[in-house]
């Protein structure tokens, strides 16, 4: 199958792609192959590699079987984009946000980003606690971490609170993306950039569109649903 606005890239011959076995590739000498004291383990494969190319280009939707690595792809991405996070974020300085749809899911974003990073994390997952901050408490969140994990309820309160603009975030990841088709968080985070001059780059993880049982036509009609309220490409 190969819709208008989705490209299939090749599963097959797979290989892991590495400084010794590709030493003038395309990502040779970008972040995560410099910083490979948090990269021991994991090191990218082919596929993985062409996923996070397309996401450097442009707004993308990942669609990957559940154990494919979608998160390390976030991860890549946050990584070559992180020079934009470096800096003070009262001064020219943005930052990366990664949403969950639930608090439990808070952990393993963090965990993989800490695992494969240097940047400094911080992980928000109780509503309860975090809708009485105030903005000056926000802004300290905000200067003292380059990469917030949170669910996106949590994530909707700091926008309609007015405690931070888009125009300040480099990238916005969307665990389960797929979500946003129904009446979610997701789809009420991206009504929000529909006004924004200057948004964050999109990033959609998804497994669930490829799980699920249906005809390829509705498949198809389903993802161009979604590319739409992601303003993003799918890629698989």
């Amino acid at each position: 199958m190969k819709g208008p606005a989705l490209r299939i890239l090749s599963m097959a011959g797979l290989q892991l792609v590495t400084p010794a076995s590709s030493p003038m590739g395309p990502f040779f000498g970008l972040p995560w192959q410099q910083e490979a004291i948090h990269d021991n383990i994991f090191t990218p494969r082919k596929y993985q590699v062409e996923l996070l190319e397309a996401a450097l280009e442009h707004n993308t939707i990942v669609c990957l079987n559940t154990g494919s690595g979608k998160t390390f792809i976030a991860v890549l991405l946050t990584k070559e984009l992180s020079h934009q996070i470096r800096g003070d974020f009262n001064k020219n300085g943005k930052r990366t946000f990664f949403l969950v749809n639930s608090a439990n899911h808070v952990g393993q974003q963090v965990s993989a980003v800490k695992t494969h990073s240097d940047l400094k994390v911080g992980d928000y997952s109780s509503t309860e606690e975090t809708e009485s901050w105030t903005k000056e408490k926000w802004t300290h969140e905000f200067s003292e971490h380059q990469v917030l994990i949170m669910t996106c309820h949590i994530f909707v309160n700091v926008l309609k609170n007015g405690y931070l603009s888009l125009s300040k975030i480099n990238l916005l990841v969307f665990d389960e993306c797929h979500l946003a088709i129904q009446n979610h968080p997701y789809k009420e985070i991206m009504k929000t950039c529909e006004d924004c001059l200057s948004c964050p780059r999109i990033l959609g993880l998804t497994a669930s569109i490829l799980n699920g049982k249906c005809d390829p036509s509705d498949l198809e009609e389903k993802i161009q649903k979604l590319e739409k309220i992601l303003k993003s490409n799918a890629e698989t």
